[in-house]
């Protein structure tokens, strides 16, 4: 019987010691997946805060001067200059942080303020100034007005961001 526990004894041992190695790597792996997974986190979280607080005061203040426009785009008899795009290439930082849908939305106001300024143009070289020109305006910039607030209300969603308005009270 004493020659049984001594060849069991080293096997058990060795079945321990592996047991414990391996247990062992997978706790280490396992927190270090742990900590690199936050740490991924919080980068993409702040790179979400760095591009989206550039593109939502971009888009606040596109959206003030649509609002303008929509409201007075005719003065003194004259036709008020069109507000020009938004200047995009001065976000700095990673777009690719940013859902697809959203990042289409951005680049997409200045192809509905093209079409917006062609029919405006069309509706001014046939009706002039007049009635129909202030309701078109109207009608055009307030629908740039729309798409800018759902897109800083993405935006602020998505990054975890306040509206730009909030910060004035």
């Amino acid at each position: 019987m004493t020659a049984v526990v001594p060849l069991w004894v080293p096997v058990a041992t060795a079945l321990a010691g592996m047991g414990g190695a391996l247990g062992s790597q997978f706790l280490s792996h396992y927190f270090a997946a742990g900590r690199e997974k936050k740490a991924a986190d919080k980068k993409l979280a702040s790179e979400r805060a760095y591009i989206g607080s550039q593109l939502m005061i971009i888009l606040a203040g596109y959206r003030v001067q649509c609002h303008e426009f929509s409201r007075f785009p005719v003065k003194d008899d004259v036709v008020l200059p069109r507000p020009k795009a938004p200047d995009f290439s001065r976000v700095k930082g990673d777009w690719t942080v940013l859902d697809g849908v959203l990042q289409l939305r951005i680049h997409r106001l200045a192809f509905l303020r093209t079409q917006h300024n062609a029919r405006l143009a069309a509706v001014h070289k046939e009706h002039g100034d007049g009635h129909a020109y202030l309701d078109v305006a109207f009608d055009v910039y307030q629908k740039l007005v729309g798409e800018c607030d759902g897109i800083i209300q993405a935006l602020g969603t998505l990054c975890a961001l306040p509206s730009p308005w909030s910060l004035d009270e």
